[in-house]
């Protein structure tokens, strides 16, 4: 029996502690919180996206991608579903997307949590590791309060999404005491603030568009849904899975800009036709009233802010661009990018350079889209870390 320490009390620390604990392992679980698994309440909206059925290659992004998908492809879609069952908590899917029968994230963290109980996992909340060291008998994790000795230790840390800009987290600092390289962490799956103050007019308009990225000038990526307008830019989901590329862009200083169409099921030309046949039809309709019986108001005063004639606002109604200032930092993201090299790690994410140090989940070097991809590569990471110590 091994005496396993797991850093971080979230989605990947609990899968790794539950498959441990159930072939005999010793597992601790140190959380930094109050509570464990406060993120999982939030996935899905409250409604727990636990999964997706897609092509991970076309959902996850990574600087090593054939080392995570290979590690997904061990732990996948069907057996996290398999999993969840076990624990008696029935699946769905909604055009893919897996979430939880009853769509709720709190009852499925009980259903972890009641696992690792049985299971004896311990789990101790209100503990900051400060230091990993390595001992001769394997390691020795240090906390604010107490020094706890491992033969292995999981890196499960998370990543600082959902923590403001100025908070500390240190915990990646872990990993690079432990001569791993850690790629800074950058905000993805937000909203993105235009560069200029002109949205407070289109703010709280919702609108199905499609969004393209372009990065220098050359499309990197086009999403299609609910778009929301806000008072710094855009947001929803499109802009969330266009975040992660754009995120990394703005980091690097290359030129960022999003153009939207407002109207993906009409051509420019018969956007343009209908707005000069209702203008004609009705002599009192100005550009702003016309565009306003195929947009929404806010965003048609906009469009019809920056156009003089029907040609022009077409143009706009097709491709609104607007250049990109910022995202909108940790404190809005879902997710994290950046993380731990998997060049770093093996095909197990045991630490090359030190036997027994794994790491999982947002401590890597992945993000995935929306959808439960980031909850894929955090139960599949656990997954692969977990089935490796109890065969070594």
């Amino acid at each position: 029996m091994k005496n396993i320490i797991i850093i971080g009390g979230g989605a990947s620390g609990f899968m790794a502690a539950i498959l441990l604990a159930r072939k005999g392992q010793k597992v601790t679980i140190l959380e930094k919180n109050d509570a464990p698994l406060k993120k999982l309440l939030v996935t899905g909206n409250g409604r727990c996206n636990l999964t997706n059925t897609a092509d991970p290659a076309d959902n996850i992004f990574s600087r090593n991608g054939e080392k995570a998908l290979d590690i997904i492809s061990r732990f996948d879609c069907a057996k996290i579903r398999e999993f969840f069952l076990d624990l008696g908590v029935k699946t769905k899917s909604r055009d893919g997307w897996i979430y939880p029968e009853n769509d709720s994230a709190a009852l499925v963290r009980r259903f972890l949590q009641l696992e690792a109980e049985a299971c004896r996992v311990k789990v101790k909340t209100n503990e900051t590791v400060v230091k990993v060291l390595r001992t001769e008998d394997g390691f020795e994790v240090q906390t604010n309060t107490w020094k706890y000795p491992a033969d292995c230790v999981i890196l499960s840390c998370g990543s600082r999404a959902f923590l403001d800009d100025a908070k500390e987290f240190a915990s990646w600092n872990i990993a690079e005491d432990m001569g791993l390289f850690v790629y800074p962490a950058i905000a993805a799956l937000t909203g993105i603030r235009g560069d200029e103050n002109r949205y407070g007019k289109w703010a709280g308009v919702r609108v199905n568009a499609c969004v393209f990225l372009l990065t220098d000038g050359r499309i990197a990526g086009m999403e299609e849904g609910e778009l929301q307008l806000t008072d710094y830019g855009i947001s929803g989901i499109p802009v969330f899975q266009l975040s992660i590329q754009a995120a990394a862009a703005l980091a690097e200083g290359r030129d960022v800009r999003f153009v939207m169409d407002f109207s993906p099921d009409m051509e420019e030309s018969s956007v343009e036709a209908f707005l000069s046949e209702s203008m004609k039809k009705h002599s009192a309709y100005t550009l702003f009233r016309a565009l306003s019986g195929l947009l929404p108001e806010k965003l048609a005063e906009v469009i019809a802010a920056h156009a003089e004639n029907p040609a022009e606002a077409a143009g706009l109604v097709k491709a609104f661009e607007m250049k990109a200032k910022s995202t909108c930092g940790f404190e809005r993201a879902q997710a994290a990018a950046g993380g731990v090299s998997l060049d770093c790690l093996d095909e197990n994410l045991q630490a090359v350079n030190v036997p027994g140090f794994y790491v999982t989940g947002e401590a890597c070097d992945v993000t995935g889209k929306c959808g439960g991809f980031n909850l894929t590569w955090a139960f599949a990471s656990a997954a692969a870390a977990a089935q490796n110590i109890i065969h070594a």
